[in-house]
């Protein structure tokens, strides 16, 4: 059987969404449904993969072009679910999120 996969922003995801305008925002949840759900999200791709150093609780990275989206994988018998935690933008070496300079 087929596992199912699924994918949530967390509370706060939500929220740093929400500060980028619809037009990134459509790109992000594009991408994420691409990344999460139509493939696997323990895949280890170009722009998808493990951190070396976990962020907060996010594992796990997408890039999506000047984007990041960091996450975590939960499974559950036939249930993969990832949770977005943080979403922000990347600018040189640093991420921005909600505007702020946030540490990774």
């Amino acid at each position: 059987m087929k596992e199912q996969r699924t994918y949530e922003l967390a509370g706060d995801a939500r929220g740093q969404l929400e500060h980028f305008d619809v037009y990134v925002q459509r790109i992000i949840v594009d991408s994420l449904r691409q990344q999460l759900v139509d493939a696997d999200p323990a895949t280890e791709t170009v722009h998808k993969g493990i951190l070396k150093e976990p962020v907060g609780d996010a594992t796990h990275k997408i890039e999506i072009r000047a984007w990041r989206a960091y996450y975590k994988i939960e499974r559950a018998a036939d249930v993969i679910r990832s949770v977005v935690l943080i979403i922000g933008e990347k600018r040189g070496n640093k991420l921005f999120v909600e505007g702020k300079e946030y540490p990774t």
